[in-house]
């Protein structure tokens, strides 16, 4: 199955595959990342942790096992904590 890394952190992701899929949870497999730029490649343990099917895209939330730590990957440059993790929130008030 191809599809696109839509999120990740530090424990999981979330992928985005073209077309409404079915798939048995719980689950584990092989998840390939590859970045275009780099060429590099990593094979990543995961067990799949939901699904949300939609008509034209499914989105899986996967939690990393086994492999390499994506912190030690192209993907920490996508962890980075950003200013938005940092401001204070304060809750909407109705």
């Amino acid at each position: 199955m191809v599809g696109r890394l839509w999120d990740v952190s530090a424990k999981g992701g979330c992928l985005a595959v073209p077309g409404a899929r079915q798939l048995r949870l719980p689950a584990r497999g092989s998840l390939q990342v590859h970045d275009p730029t780099s060429h590099e490649r990593h094979l990543l343990e995961v067990e799949l942790r939901w699904i949300t099917p939609l008509s034209h895209t499914t989105f899986i939330g996967v939690l990393f096992v086994g492999g390499p730590s994506p912190a030690q990957t192209f993907l920490a440059s996508y962890m980075r904590q950003s200013w938005t993790d940092v401001v204070p929130r304060s809750r909407l008030e109705i």
